[in-house]
């Protein structure tokens, strides 16, 4: 059996920290979230979807992993705390995005000053294909091979400045996938598709580093202690941190192939987008208003020589065949 001071199945559900300032940070972004959607629903620009997003992968997730369990642990087992990284960093991020915060807030106040300031040359070169992919990837790398981490794990802070950076880095790596207009003109849905499977590749990088290191990365780190020693079991601290390594190769895995998913799905919805433009500048071109009879095609079908020459051979036809009921006619 399990000690009482150790993780066990209903730990995940039951250790809660509220009260913390994770749980104003939640409670700022919920309602810097909820009250544009509100508004931007009364006018018709804001979808439900949308808020189920934010509140289950985004504000909720965040709860959970600032407040729940996840907080609670996360200085008791490193492989917790890593746990707590590819959240912020991955996970959270994507329902973020996928809530459509852009949209809200031009739904909300009618203004497209968001989407420019992110469309500048700031916001641009960090979003750019491939940069903000490197970004958080060695932002997590940074996490765990020099003492920022350490830094975060002892000081409020530093924890609340870290929490910040890895939500800031992610959003820059998943907005602009579900967001194209803010990606270069040649970096279309295709592009797009192609770019979120090479952003799994690079966020398998740091879980395969800590993994596969063999020295101590934080030899201070709080459950490392001997104090600390019954949350740990009969884990070893080296122990401990190959599962680190596998909890952030886990999440990045995981959460690649949602984020793929929803990727492509935009991808469809544009394709039908610009099909139905299409359809309606071919009709209003070509076509003969709502109730037409002829279909363009038809209509704008170009004459062709062996088109005029079987007009001809029609038109000769129905002549000779007029002279010959003339001539059959009898006189009166």
């Amino acid at each position: 059996m399990p000690a009482v001071n150790e993780l066990h199945a209903s730990s995940w559900l039951t250790d809660w920290r509220p009260g913390s300032w994770g749980t104003l940070l939640v409670a700022v972004v919920t309602i810097g979230y909820v009250a544009p959607w509100i508004r931007a629903r009364r006018r018709g620009r804001a979808d439900v979807s949308w808020l189920a997003w934010f509140l289950t992968f985004g504000a909720g997730a965040l709860a959970y992993t600032l407040c729940g369990p996840v907080e609670v642990w996360s200085t008791r087992l490193m492989w917790v705390f890593a746990l707590q990284v590819a959240l912020l960093v991955a996970v959270i991020p994507t329902g973020f995005a996928l809530a459509r915060p852009v949209d809200v807030i031009e739904g909300a106040t009618g203004s497209t000053a968001l989407r420019r300031v992110l469309g500048g040359h700031l916001g641009r070169a960090l979003m750019y294909p491939f940069v903000s992919s490197i970004l958080a990837m060695v932002s997590v790398i940074v996490v765990f091979f020099t003492p920022y981490g350490q830094a975060a794990l002892d000081s409020t802070p530093m924890r609340i400045v870290l929490t910040v950076h890895l939500l800031v880095v992610g959003v820059t790596v998943v907005l602009p996938l579900l967001a194209g207009d803010l990606l270069p003109a040649w970096a279309g849905p295709g592009v797009r598709v192609l770019l979120a499977c090479v952003d799994g590749l690079f966020d398998a990088i740091p879980g395969i580093l800590v993994m596969t290191h063999h020295d101590l990365l934080m030899p201070h780190f709080p459950g490392s202690a001997a104090s600390a020693a019954t949350y740990r079991g009969d884990m070893s601290t080296s122990l401990d941190q190959k599962f680190a390594g596998g909890a952030l190769l886990a999440v990045a895995e995981s959460v690649g192939l949602p984020l793929l998913a929803a990727v492509f799905i935009e991808w469809m919805r544009a394709d039908r987008a610009s099909a139905l433009r299409a359809d309606a500048e071919l009709d209003a071109q070509y076509g003969d208003g709502p109730g037409r009879t002829t279909p363009w095609w038809i209509t704008a079908a170009p004459a062709t020589s062996e088109g005029s020459a079987d007009a001809t051979l029609t038109a000769s036809e129905g002549d000779a065949d007029a002279a010959s009921d003339r001539t059959s006619t009898p006189s009166t």
